[in-house]
């Protein structure tokens, strides 16, 4: 059985629509990736920003402890 054109046609266009598809789904990978390092980078810094909050609150009370002579 021979197929028509449009058949080879319609055939072509699934197939390229199916790649685009493929392609598609990778790129959302790796914005999905990029999000995630974007999130542990924020945790990061969430965490430093409270360490250097700590070091500036002990700093505050060494600094309130100190007796005038």
């Amino acid at each position: 059985m021979e197929h028509t054109e449009k058949e080879i046609a319609l055939a072509h266009k699934i197939h390229r629509l199916q790649e685009e598809i493929e392609g598609l789904k990778y790129q959302i990978i790796i914005l999905n990736s990029k999000i995630q390092i974007q999130r542990g980078n924020e945790i990061q810094l969430k965490a430093l920003i409270g360490h250097q909050n700590l070091h500036i609150n002990n700093i505050e009370q060494t600094q309130n402890n100190i007796i005038d002579i």
